[in-house]
C-alpha cells in the first residue's frame, strides 16, 4: 500500500481551507496541490449496461440531497486514520453529487466515456444473484450499445 496520500501534518489546515473553499473547482484545485494524481478522470455516468451502478449513486445523492454530477475516477481511497484528509475529500464529491470509484474498480467504454465496471467487479457483480439479468451476460470493455 502506497504511503503517497497519508494524512500530511497539515492536516487541520487543508481541511479548513476546504470548507471555505467557495466552490467545487476551487477543492478541486486543493485536492490536485495536496495529492497530485489522486484525481484520475471524470466520467458522465454509468453504463446503461449497469443499471445497479446507476440506482446505488441515486440512492447516495437523495441521502445527500444532491443531483448525480459525474463518475469521478481516483487512484485510490483508504479508510484507516491516517488518511482523514483523502476520506474528507471524497467526502466532499460524494455528497455534492460524484460517485467516487477507484481506477482498480471502474473502467470506461472508450467510445462513449461511461464507467465500466472492470472484470473483477463484474465477475462479482455476475455472481450475486440479485444483479443477474441486470448486467450484460458477457464482460466487455465497451456498451452493448457502442459494441
Amino acid at each position: 500500500m502506497s504511503d503517497k496520500y497519508l494524512d500530511p501534518a497539515n492536516t487541520l489546515e487543508i481541511i479548513d481551507q476546504c470548507k471555505a473553499a467557495p466552490t467545487l473547482g476551487a477543492v478541486l484545485e486543493l485536492v490536485n496541490r495536496t495529492f497530485p494524481g489522486w484525481v484520475v478522470t471524470f466520467l458522465e455516468g454509468y453504463s446503461a449496461d449497469y443499471p445497479g451502478l446507476t440506482w446505488n449513486w441515486e440512492q447516495v445523492c437523495a441521502t445527500s440531497k444532491s443531483q448525480p454530477a459525474q463518475v469521478m475516477i481516483v487512484d485510490s481511497i483508504q479508510f484507516e486514520k491516517t488518511h482523514t484528509l483523502l476520506r474528507t475529500f471524497a467526502e466532499v464529491f460524494t455528497t455534492s453529487g460524484f460517485s467516487v470509484r477507484r481506477k482498480t474498480e471502474m473502467g470506461f467504454c472508450d467510445k462513449c466515456r461511461r464507467a465500466i465496471p472492470v472484470r473483477a467487479v463484474y465477475d462479482r457483480m455476475h455472481r450475486d444473484t440479485l444483479e443477474r439479468g441486470r448486467i450484460p451476460v458477457k464482460w466487455s470493455t465497451r456498451c452493448t450499445g457502442c459494441e
